[in-house]
């Protein structure tokens, strides 16, 4: 009997599973990185806005004038009106009575802060806050994406503080 020599290579079969196997590890591995990244978007978010809080607070207790136009200064606050894509920083002065924008801060596209309207006021030379034109003790703000999908919520307290956010909520 001759000895044929043996077929080398793959079959039809053993490299259809192989393919069926990349395809099932790349779908699943571009899941996680697209939800990596609405996570990501949202914290992003979340960390803009608490710093653009803090920079009124910063203003205010260091008294810093806007300029010119304001003699005598309140303080500062961060104002979001009417569900109004952005924020604005405003210095508000005593003399003459007036408010100045002094800096606008734009919510990324799909991403959602809640409440749709508030004020944050901190007057000038104090650690304190003023929420919502109110004695209200603290406003919480919630940033969120539009698929609300990953949300991260933190507060203002009327002691001046801002917290941390917490783990974003799935």
């Amino acid at each position: 009997m001759l000895n044929l020599p043996r077929p080398t290579g793959f079959t039809l079969i053993e490299l259809l599973v192989t393919v069926a196997i990349l395809l099932v590890i790349t779908g699943g591995s571009i899941a996680a990185m697209t939800r990596f990244n609405d996570q990501q978007r949202v914290r992003t978010a979340t960390e803009e806005l608490q710093t653009f809080i803090r920079l009124a607070q910063d203003k205010a207790r260091v008294r810093e004038l806007p300029g010119s136009g304001c003699a005598i200064l309140e303080g500062y606050r961060v104002v979001r009106a009417g569900g109004a894509p952005t924020l604005q920083l405003q210095a508000v002065c005593e003399n003459p009575q007036s408010t100045q924008t002094i800096k606008t801060h734009t919510i990324p596209a799909g991403i959602t802060v809640y409440p749709t309207d508030f004020t944050i006021f901190f007057p000038t030379l104090y650690a304190t806050a003023i929420l919502n034109e109110s004695a209200t003790p603290t406003l919480g703000l919630t940033v969120e994406n539009s698929s609300s999908t990953f949300s991260y919520t933190f507060s203002v307290s009327a002691s001046g503080a801002i917290s941390v956010p917490a783990t974003p909520t799935p």
